[in-house]
């Protein structure tokens, strides 16, 4: 398993990343989470070609009531449909928590702060139809998947130790379980 990082560059004249925005995805979450255009910072994004080379997956960064918190998203049909995960932060409490645009939460993270930066293990991971609402059509593939890639790397020493000095491990493995499900 590769641990992906992502490098903040982007061009504000990437299709897919301006038509997100208008999305019905991107409008179910903002409604969702009361986000706003402002709350974007469309300029600094990060962005990452699909090993298949037919779509990038883009991270966003939100800032909603002082905290910051992303988006990460893809299309894989050309802006017809979006794949995305909201990972809402809150340093009060040192958590990071992902959800869909529906608000089904898939996973907790305890953020823990060292001298450089910070670090992200997890904590739960959950099926979201146990909390009812409107359930996404790919929670099933994506808590399966999340689960057998972050069991997989914690049985491999190196991906295990890789993943513990990486705080976007955990979080990226939670976005390619959702863009694997995507495209499946």
């Amino acid at each position: 398993i590769a641990t992906v990082m992502f490098g903040f560059v982007g061009s504000a004249q990437d299709k897919n990343f301006v038509s997100f925005f208008s999305s019905k995805e991107f409008n179910q979450l903002s409604n969702k989470f009361s986000i706003k255009n402002t709350d974007i910072d469309t300029k600094n994004y990060a962005s990452l070609s699909h090993e298949s080379k037919l779509y990038k997956i883009y991270r966003v960064s939100v800032t909603v009531q002082g905290n910051k918190n992303f988006i990460t998203f893809f299309t894989d049909n050309d802006g017809k449909n979006y794949a995305l995960s909201y990972e809402n932060i809150d340093f009060s409490k040192n958590i990071s928590q992902h959800f869909d645009e529906y608000g089904n939460l898939y996973a907790i993270f305890d953020v823990i702060k060292s001298d450089t930066n910070y670090n992200f293990k997890i904590r739960e991971a959950f099926n979201p139809t146990t909390f009812g609402g409107q359930a996404n059509y790919r929670v099933d593939c994506i808590s399966k998947t999340y689960r057998t890639l972050k069991n997989a790397c914690q049985a491999d020493d190196f991906c295990d130790m890789m993943c513990d000095l990486n705080p976007s491990c955990l979080p990226m493995l939670a976005a390619w379980a959702a863009t694997y499900c995507a495209t499946r």
